[in-house]
């Protein structure tokens, strides 16, 4: 582990982005990102004003590739727009025919993940 980074302050959000409106921005997120053609793959969806901003696949990719194309975009995002920007992926969905067969659908929003999960169930 590197002791050295273990006391860094984590950046928050600037009161530009914090205060700014939902359409704001992703405008700002799309326009920093469509200078690039390497990110036409990418759809912003969402953007929180404590510097989440999600995106979605419009084509599937390999995971190795899709790693990499993610961690370069919240690059770009601190660079150009706010160093306190992380990035989510949302998932395509489940792409398992059996269970599809079965009827059983596997759902989860943004708002799931803040609650605890114990024995793969969510607890409050």
């Amino acid at each position: 582990m590197f002791i050295n980074h273990s006391t860094t302050e984590t950046p928050t959000p600037s009161e530009a982005w914090s205060t700014a409106d939902q359409n704001k921005r992703l405008d700002l997120v799309r326009d920093a990102l469509g200078s690039f053609s390497d990110y036409s793959n990418i759809e912003v969806i969402d953007c929180k004003s404590n510097g989440e901003v999600f995106f979605e696949m419009k084509v599937p990719m390999p995971s190795n590739q899709r790693g990499t194309l993610l961690l370069n975009a919240e690059q770009a995002l601190k660079n150009l727009v706010d160093e306190a920007i992380t990035v989510w992926l949302e998932p395509l969905g489940d792409k398992s025919t059996l269970r599809n067969l079965r009827g059983i659908k596997v759902k989860i929003s943004r708002d799931d993940r803040t609650k605890n999960v114990i024995d793969g169930k969510f607890r409050d």
